[in-house]
């Protein structure tokens, strides 16, 4: 990018903060500083006084208090120290929503080591491919997921990795050959120091490496420094404190910690801001409202397919909430009437944020005060600037309402993707994070999503954005759920094609259901074929899996065109 058309960018960010600062809630400031250099001086600052004996995790008929956890996270930092981990080395861990997960955490943070999550969920193919691709020296994994990676060993696989600890596994393991050395978490830790690490860890040092589609859908790594995540995870707190009335909070986490939004609600807030993580038993609704019954969370981050899952079910209108204080969502659309029907259960203030991998929290967020604007992902948090970018060079900042690429700079924006320059090069360009997500800025500094880059479907030359489609579809009474992606057409080039799930088997007709698209749609969006679906196939993040649709809907036409 050149110095000419950086600089069209920066004045564009000035001329619009001034826009964003005056509808930021009044204690909420365009600037802010955070208090602690690096994850573990923030730990350590919350056992001091009557601080150790405060809840840090719930889980299922136990809670552990922080002292504990952290005794519990030194003694395994220290063991895998023992075993020749050092600092700077990269330990994957592969857990399940369980304390083990958030110990495992913490014990990177105290010995300098970086947290490589991924999902254990993933096949054995895309786990020994992220602990490949990161060269990760230690494994943290539990019984029922070993094999996938010892076997993938055995064939040659990981090379650096020298030391497996696995939960659930109460045996000491013996040598499994060459330098591979295998542990049960248990007897690992049993003899193991409880000491604080004697090891110095920098506020510029990578402290936590995650997993993500990115920009292009390609798994790529995304690093980040122990200062960046301090400086994130303590303005999201000074941005929400008005709705979190209490000290120390307690979120309820249902994503998998190995999703963004997992683990920074379910461990990182904890660690850096204070306040208790509960931990679901599950993912299914009745798990999720089970848990708001039981342990009367104060605070709830979720995505929105698993807003819109617990409000269909039929447990919700006997359940009060009366304890939420505060609900962060985002990630994908969000039907208006569902999100009005959650809200009058609790007196919590429901407030949608936008956020990637690559920035390892907000970007935008709603303010919690007056909750923003419904369907807005909310202003530029403090420090961060926001722009719509046009499509084509994506170095033209655009007016308000004019839909374009969103870009976005900030202190908790990564420097790179782990050892790829090229996705580096096209995702980062002048200090500036391009998305791939399509959206704008109305006159007031809210934004907008409408899609993403790659999802638009062309018909005729005219941009059409699922997201829109599937929109107008929820809102029909009898949708519960819908997704739509494009399908090649002779004619126009490629059509809009809509899966939807019937709400409650209610009885339907597709012809009812295009006279309301009809209604609310221009005739070039409008859906020119319906699937009905028992439900939408979803990611792994618990997003509508397009691609997945697509392959599918390609796969039967191959079929037919032969």
């Amino acid at each position: 990018m050149s110095e000419g058309k950086r600089a069209d960018l920066d004045r564009a960010a000035r001329e619009y903060g001034r826009l964003w600062s005056e509808a930021y809630d009044e204690c909420v400031s365009r600037t802010f500083e955070s208090t602690h250099r690096t994850i573990k001086e923030a730990m350590l600052s919350h056992l001091s006084g009557a601080g150790g004996a405060l809840p840090l995790i719930r889980y299922k008929d136990t809670w552990i208090s922080r002292s504990q956890a952290d005794k519990e996270a030194c003694r395994l930092a220290n063991a895998l120290l023992d075993c020749g981990v050092v600092p700077g080395d990269r330990v994957g861990i592969v857990v399940s929503n369980r304390p083990e997960n958030v110990i495992s955490f913490m014990a990177c943070y105290k010995a300098g080591f970086v947290a490589a999550a991924y999902n254990q969920r993933c096949t054995a193919r895309e786990i020994v491919g992220a602990l490949e691709g990161v060269e990760a020296s230690a494994l943290i994994i539990e019984q029922e997921h070993v094999s996938k990676v010892l076997s993938a060993i055995g064939a040659g696989k990981c090379p650096d990795l020298s030391c497996i600890v696995v939960i659930d596994n109460d045996d000491a393991w013996a040598d499994a050959g060459g330098c591979l050395e295998l542990h049960g978490y248990e007897p690992l830790l049993r003899t193991a120091s409880d000491l604080e690490p004697a090891i110095d860890v920098s506020p510029h040092d990578d402290a936590i490496l995650l997993f993500t589609g990115g920009t292009t859908g390609v798994s790529k790594g995304c690093a980040q420094t122990h200062e960046a995540m301090v400086w994130e995870l303590q303005a999201m707190r000074f941005w929400t404190a008005s709705a979190l009335t209490t000290p120390d909070p307690s979120f309820l986490v249902c994503m998998p910690m190995t999703h963004i939004m997992g683990i920074n609600y379910g461990v990182n807030w904890q660690l850096i801001n204070g306040g208790s993580v509960v931990i679901a038993e599950g993912y299914k609704p009745p798990d999720i409202i089970a848990a708001l019954e039981r342990y009367r969370p104060t605070a709830w981050a979720a995505l929105p397919t698993l807003l819109h899952s617990v409000s269909t079910c039929e447990t919700l209108a006997a359940s009060p909430y009366k304890d939420l204080e505060l609900v962060i969502f985002g990630g994908s659309f969000v039907a208006k009437n569902m999100l009005e029907d959650l809200a009058s259960k609790t007196r919590a203030r429901f407030v949608e944020s936008y956020g990637m991998s690559e920035s390892f929290g907000f970007v935008t967020c709603n303010p919690v005060g007056s909750m923003g604007k419904m369907g807005s992902i909310g202003l530029p948090i403090s420090n961060t600037d926001v722009l719509a970018v046009d499509l084509e060079s994506g170095t033209q900042a655009l007016a308000p309402g004019v839909c374009g690429e969103i870009v976005f700079r900030g202190p908790q924006i990564i420097r790179s993707y782990w050892a790829n320059p090229e996705e580096t090069q096209r995702a980062l360009r002048g200090g500036w994070l391009y998305s791939g997500d399509i959206g704008y800025m109305d006159e007031d500094g809210f934004f907008y999503l409408v899609d993403r880059k790659k999802d638009t479907i062309v018909v005729s030359g005219f941009n059409v954005f699922p997201s829109e489609i599937d929109e107008v579809l929820m809102s029909h009474p009898s949708i519960l759920d819908a997704c739509t992606i494009g399908v090649p057409d002779e004619h126009s080039g490629e059509r809009p094609k809509s899966f939807i799930v019937v709400r409650g088997g209610a009885d339907v007709a597709l012809s009812e259901i295009e006279s309301f698209c009809r209604e609310r749609l221009v005739a070039y969006k409008i859906p020119h074929s319906m699937e009905v679906l028992d439900e939408i196939p979803k990611t792994k993040a618990k997003k509508p899996d397009r691609a997945f649709l697509k392959r599918e809907e390609a796969r039967k036409r191959g079929v037919q065109n032969h």
